[in-house]
């Protein structure tokens, strides 16, 4: 339930970051605009949108609903089984 700030640097990281961000659960950040200001900046962003927050706690309760955790977990323990 806590928004997200993602740097994609390779693979399946930009793809991760654009569906966070379609689904209104956190922000990108492009690795080369890291820097102390940008992330000042995009991080009290992230901090003080409240819609962020909000949706991010709605996914969570979403997920826990529909026993996610526990299908994730039950998934893992078979695989090491």
């Amino acid at each position: 339930g806590v928004p997200q700030l993602i740097v994609p640097s390779a693979y399946d990281q930009f793809d991760n970051a654009m569906r966070l961000a379609h689904l209104g659960v956190g922000l990108s950040l492009p690795m080369a605009r890291v820097n102390a200001q940008t992330l000042s900046v995009v991080l009290g962003r992230l901090l003080a949108q409240p819609s962020l927050r909000d949706r991010s706690q709605a996914v969570a309760l979403q997920m826990d609903v529909a026993g996610f955790h526990e299908q994730a977990c039950l998934a893992v323990e078979a695989l090491s089984a």
